[in-house]
């Protein structure tokens, strides 16, 4: 006799219901008691939650909320929370009249207890929260302001996330919003897209820098830009300053989104890495949110007026160059110094661009004018260096130069042995500073900026060009199995311990730390490169009298 298993009921939470429709969704508007609320909604939405849905959640918003339901137990006021839910996640019974026929619209609405996690707040988690605190906060019933509250909600059958973002958009059209408080990006404007997809997937703005809800970030805030203020930075980047984008730019724009993705997250997390330190360190979570206050008195890295500065400047420069790290080396060692000595002003200040009290000008004509400032004077600063080159070395092509093949050649005549060119394997990233250049097998040296990634891209990249790195050989792994080499970015469940580099056709990984970005190089180099001379590190560019390039 076969064994009869037996299904256990599906569980629901029923509440009386009201089912109307709002363009193509079903909608159900109905009553939670606060207990309700806090025992059947999610406690806290979580961070991949948080970049699916709305916005990052804002403390400071929750204690004010919070603050205002403690002091006012008898007459708050709070507005609908919105959800959105799977349609396999409930169900509706209309009520019958007295003759036994459906009601239009009145009902019991029915969620699966085991459908709960496809709940999406995308409007109310603040409100959530600050529920969810006082009720916990609160020693008795009593005590407690809510223990006969009720909230309404709003439930919109939809999973799609990408829908649930528009939502909020729409949505926001049809109230007023406060002062401040902005709505949500537009997901039709492909630069909001690619903001959204820097939170999502860059190592500088996925750690929670970017404030979701206001339109700006005051000099106290633990946030680094407002995400309109980085759409604005993302325009300039790909448009110019000053440039406005018509309706038929951005539809050609929003034609080729994937590349304006990945353009932009390039030039967050390889240029902005390699121009700043502050920027490398925030991405490397050297450096916190909470660092963010002091470093705002101490330098003008992290303003947002200069971040537009540094993304018109990266447009007027690829006009006329291909290569960026020149310019990323130069603003790497200028002077950003908010109270600089008087014998060495910093850059913004020589601009005109700082204001008596220390803030930057606004003005259209004065970021312009400090855009300019910045290109001309690292133009002049390369020219010159190259001039320098070629005078010491006149038969040294232009953009690279001479150097020793010889493997032990780690001292070069006039240098300080600390200032001598080191190899690759004999470079110790935990007790020393990255020196500014790397310089390749055949003897041709290129600036990496102090940039730790710039070293593992600058070695794959020359053992690539050079024939040593083939299609065959990808992906390629490192001796404990873990593939450095691929031909795909990262997958999603990897971004955040590890970073893809476009190289090519080819996406270099490498992790967060720098030894374990060192050591990715050494071994590209080892297992493709060792039977030549080595690469080699150097502060300052070596000269011999007796250099050749390999022929």
């Amino acid at each position: 006799m076969r064994p009869i298993v037996r299904t256990p009921p599906t569980q629901y939470c029923r509440f009386p219901a009201q089912q109307f429709q709002q363009g193509r969704r079903t909608v159900y508007s109905f009553v939670m008691t606060a207990g309700e609320v806090d025992g059947i909604l999610p406690e806290r939405v979580g961070g991949d939650l948080l970049r699916e849905a709305d916005r990052h959640l804002t403390l400071s918003h929750v204690r004010e909320i919070q603050g205002y339901l403690q002091t006012n137990p008898d007459s708050w006021i709070l507005g609908s929370m919105m959800l959105g839910a799977a349609p396999d996640a409930v169900e509706f019974t209309p009520y019958k009249n007295e003759n036994g026929v459906d009601h239009p619209t009145l009902g019991e609405l029915a969620i699966r207890l085991d459908r709960l996690g496809t709940l999406r707040i995308f409007d109310g988690q603040h409100r959530r929260m600050a529920l969810h605190e006082v009720w916990r906060s609160s020693g008795t019933e009593e005590t407690n302001p809510l223990h006969n509250a009720s909230l309404s909600i709003l439930l919109y059958v939809e999973n799609d996330i990408g829908a649930l973002r528009q939502m909020f958009k729409d949505a926001s059209q049809a109230k007023p919003i406060e002062k401040n408080m902005v709505a949500q990006p537009d997901f039709q404007d492909p630069y909001n897209v690619a903001a959204q997809y820097l939170i999502d997937e860059s190592l500088l703005f996925n750690s929670g820098v970017v404030e979701l809800e206001k339109s700006s970030v005051d000099p106290l805030d633990f946030r680094l830009l407002a995400i309109d203020q980085l759409v604005r930075i993302l325009k300039t980047l790909e448009m110019g300053y000053g440039s406005r984008v018509s309706q038929k730019r951005m539809a050609e724009v929003a034609q080729d989104q994937a590349t304006l993705n990945e353009d932009c997250l390039a030039w967050s997390d390889e240029f902005l890495a390699a121009a700043r330190r502050e920027f490398e360190w925030l991405a490397l979570d050297e450096y916190t949110g909470s660092d963010l206050p002091r470093l705002r008195r101490e330098t003008y890295a992290v303003n947002v007026t200069f971040l537009r500065i540094l993304a018109g400047s990266f447009y007027l420069w690829m006009q006329n160059e291909v290569d960026w790290y020149p310019l990323a080396e130069w603003i790497r060692e200028a002077n950003l110094e908010v109270k600089p000595s008087s014998k060495n002003k910093s850059i913004l200040h020589r601009t005109g661009l700082v204001q008596q009290r220390g803030g930057l000008s606004e003005r259209k004509e004065d970021i312009q004018r400090a855009i300019s400032f910045i290109v001309q004077e690292a133009t002049e600063a390369i020219n010159l260096t190259k001039q320098r080159q070629s005078n010491r070395n006149p038969g040294a092509p232009s953009g690279e130069r001479n150097t020793s093949l010889a493997p032990e050649a780690q001292t070069v005549e006039g240098l300080s042995p600390e200032d001598a060119a080191i190899p690759l394997s004999d470079f110790d990233p935990r007790s020393r500073a990255l020196p500014m250049y790397i310089i390749c097998p055949d003897g041709s040296w290129h600036s990496i900026g102090r940039w730790w990634r710039g070293i593992p891209r600058q070695v794959f990249k020359w053992l690539m060009d050079n024939g040593r790195i083939q299609d065959h050989d990808i992906p390629v792994r490192d001796e404990k199995g873990q593939v450095i080499l691929d031909r795909e970015p990262l997958t999603e469940r990897y971004r955040y311990k590890a970073y893809s580099i476009p190289v090519g056709p080819y996406w270099l990984y490498t992790e967060g730390n720098k030894e374990a970005t060192y050591y990715s190089a050494l071994q590209l180099f080892n297992r493709f490169g060792q039977d030549l001379p080595p690469f080699r590190l150097s502060d300052t560019f070596p000269e011999s009298p007796s250099d050749e390039l390999m022929t």
